[in-house]
């Protein structure tokens, strides 16, 4: 059993998310024989330098500016020497139990999945085994590198959102098997990922539009309810008819992130710092 948990890389991609680590994840990082590799996105909040302090054994690699998290979780896996990575957001309850029963779920199901998730919903927690999925939470992906080669990871085109819909589009179309084991509930803290900042957030909904758009176009879906004018128009009137300012925000920025897309803006800029509403 540990020769199978010590052949699992797991890697977090951190912004300012230095204490939600330590209030998730702090036992389970000191007592998990497992490699990790922390990606720290140059969170203002110095949590690169408390990382490295708090968790010496662990690999902590501060990017050079916000990469993002598709870009973050693919420098995660250049520094992996393990052929599984297990990718999990910050605010993950993580326990050393339930990473051993995702791990062997995944070496002993035939055929073997690519990516195997647990749940991370307790309306996903539904106890029959593993079952077979079309989409996965990228919230925790277990993922076999060495099967996904001829996938690749994440798209690097993305800033935030939509990276594990495309990932698991991109996987399903190349015959790989994606599965949900239904007995292993691990609890997300949802919108803790980060300390709450709301210039960021006004960032996250213009990336959320963004990246809906960008995933309907590339995979030729951008059609009925999926239509991007559509869609702005639907934005138009949810801030129109919004009852508080957060809701306002909240569409507002996706409103201006739709529009965006749709006049060819990217989701970073050319010097690969991420496009800024």
């Amino acid at each position: 059993m540990n020769e199978k948990i010590e052949d699992l890389t797991i890697a977090i991609v951190s912004y300012n998310s230095y204490s939600t680590i330590v209030d998730c994840m702090d036992a389970f990082i000191k007592e998990c024989p497992s490699q990790f590799v922390i990606v720290d996105n140059n969170s203002p909040d110095n949590s690169s330098e408390k990382l490295r302090a708090r968790y010496p054994g662990v690999k902590v690699i501060t990017s050079p500016n916000n990469i993002g998290y598709g870009r973050a979780a693919n420098l995660a896996a250049k520094h992996t020497t393990t052929r599984y990575l297990f990718l999990v957001n910050p605010d993950l309850k993580l326990t050393k139990e339930a990473t051993i029963n995702l791990l062997e779920g995944m070496l002993n199901t035939t055929p073997r999945p690519s990516i195997m998730a647990p749940a991370v919903r307790p309306e996903d927690h539904l106890n029959r085994g593993i079952e077979d999925r079309r989409w996965l939470i990228g919230a925790a992906l277990l993922m076999d590198l060495d099967a996904l080669e001829n996938v690749g990871l994440f798209d690097e085109k993305i800033f935030l959102f939509s990276e594990e819909t495309d990932l698991c589009y991109r996987a399903t179309k190349h015959g790989h098997r994606l599965a949900l084991d239904t007995d292993i509930y691990i609890q997300h803290l949802l919108g803790q990922s980060s300390t709450p900042d709301p210039k960021v957030d006004e960032l996250k909904n213009w990336h959320f539009a963004w990246s809906h758009m960008y995933f309907y176009q590339k995979h030729g879906l951008a059609e009925g309810k999926k239509n991007p004018h559509r869609i702005k128009a639907l934005y138009f009137i949810k801030w129109i008819a919004a009852t508080s300012a957060e809701k306002r925000l909240k569409y507002k920025s996706r409103l201006k992130g739709t529009s965006a897309y749709l006049r060819g803006q990217k989701a970073f800029n050319e010097n690969d710092t991420p496009y800024w509403p």
